[in-house]
Formats: C-alpha cells, sequence, structure tokens
C-alpha cells in the first residue's frame, strides 16, 4: 500500500470517529450536498487530506473545477485518482463504537462524581479544621483565666471552668468528624484510581488494535491501490483525556 493511501487511510478513519463521537451516530453531512453521509446507495470516498464526502459529489466538484482536486473543506490541493473509496460501518462496528462512547460517559460521569465528593469533603475538612483552631485558641485563653483563678482560689463552680469542658467535648466531637471526613476522601480517591486504571486499560487496548491494523497496512505496501474496507476503532481516546494527575 502506497504511503498516501496509509496516510489517507487513518485520516478518514480518525475524522469519521471524531465525526461519530461528537454526534454519537453516525449522522454526519455531506458539506458538497448536504446529504447524509451514510446515505442508503451513496458510497462515500476520502481525499488524501481526510474529508469525507459522496463519491460521486467528490467527483462532480473535481470537473466543476476543471478537473483540479480542491478540497471543500480545507481547500488543499490533491490528485483527483488519489481519493480512497471507503465503505460504510455494519451494525456490528456502530455497536461497538456507540459501546465504547457510552463507556467512555460513564467514566467521565464517576469522575465528575468522584471529584465533587473530594473537593465538598476537603471544604468541610479545611471548615472544621479553622473551627478546631479557633476553639483551641479560646480554651488557651480559657486555661490562663483557670490559672489565675487557681492562684486567687476561686475555682469551685465557676463557669470559666464549666465553659473549658464543654469546648474540650465539641473539640472531640469535631475531630472525630473530621477522621470521617479524610475516611470519605479515602474512598473518593479510591474511585478515582479506579477510574483512572480503567481508561488505561482502554488506552492499552485501543493501541494493540492500532499497532495491528498498522503492521496489516505496511506488509501490503506495494499492493496496487483497491477499495479499503473500514473497520473502525475507538482509537482517538487519547484525545478525551479526562483524569489529570490525583
Amino acid at each position: 500500500m502506497c504511503n498516501w493511501m496509509i496516510i489517507a487511510y487513518y485520516t478518514a478513519t480518525k475524522t469519521l470517529i471524531n465525526k461519530n463521537i461528537n454526534s454519537k451516530k453516525m449522522s454526519s453531512e455531506c458539506c458538497i450536498c448536504s446529504e447524509l453521509l451514510l446515505k442508503a446507495g451513496l458510497k462515500v470516498s476520502s481525499t488524501p487530506c481526510g474529508h469525507v464526502y459522496h463519491t460521486q459529489c467528490l467527483k462532480d466538484w473535481t470537473e466543476k473545477n476543471n478537473n483540479k482536486g480542491i478540497c471543500p473543506v480545507c481547500r488543499s490541493n490533491f490528485d483527483p485518482s488519489k481519493t480512497v473509496p471507503l465503505h460504510s460501518l455494519d451494525d456490528n462496528e456502530t455497536k461497538a463504537i456507540d459501546a465504547i462512547y457510552d463507556y467512555v460517559k460513564q467514566l467521565e460521569k464517576r469522575d465528575a462524581e468522584s471529584r465533587s465528593i473530594l473537593e465538598l469533603v476537603m471544604d468541610s475538612v479545611n471548615n472544621l479544621t479553622t473551627i478546631v483552631t479557633d476553639i483551641k485558641n479560646d480554651n488557651a485563653e480559657l486555661k490562663q483565666k483557670i490559672v489565675r483563678m487557681e492562684e486567687e482560689g476561686f475555682l469551685g463552680g465557676n463557669p470559666a471552668v464549666d465553659q473549658l469542658k464543654a469546648k474540650d467535648g465539641v473539640i472531640v466531637g469535631l475531630k472525630k468528624e473530621i477522621q470521617d471526613l479524610k475516611s470519605q476522601r479515602a474512598e473518593a480517591a479510591k474511585q478515582m484510581l479506579e477510574i483512572q486504571q480503567q481508561i488505561g486499560d482502554l488506552k492499552r487496548k485501543n493501541a494493540m488494535s492500532r499497532d495491528d491494523r498498522a503492521l496489516h497496512n505496511s506488509t501490503n505496501e506495494n499492493q496496487p491501490p483497491k477499495p479499503i474496507t473500514l473497520s473502525l476503532k475507538f482509537d482517538d481516546i487519547s484525545d478525551r483525556m479526562i483524569l489529570g494527575d490525583f
């Protein structure tokens, strides 16, 4: 297979996958005639730059431009004889792409939920930490008062002592609440790590599929150009990075 055909193959494949991801169903239009690309009975072809049109529309377009290959979308020049015929997805391939699309959406939703929980937990921890700090400062002042009162012999039934004991109890409760929130934070972090690992597995599987396809193409470089049947895989997952470093 010629180098330009390999480039067109991968460019066209990525273009079709991106369109499918954005609309979920393969309902993109031919920008020449504004009809659906996958309309029954209509063949489609790709220019070397990767844009896809109805085969007949592209042929008519080229003839109107004095047989000069000019891509209607990006206006790049191309040799009309080097357009690549494409075959549309079958039901199994469409279902496979839809399944991957839905799975990624689920991961994105879970990731968003985990991040929201984590933010709420962190806000609560920060607020409670501030409260505990304030109470500790108050207690320090009360303890100083108690020390002075002990020196002066005024301890029995003093409100300052009762107030200090009450605040000590509040501190114990707040510390327990902070510990619970930290446990929730750890659980949210664990969920996010699991999501990240699942996405990594998905990327590796699709990378292996992409490498197999490239190896197959490289072994056929010397064969004459012929129509290519696309077997689309979700190899654009790297363009949709969902998670950053936690």
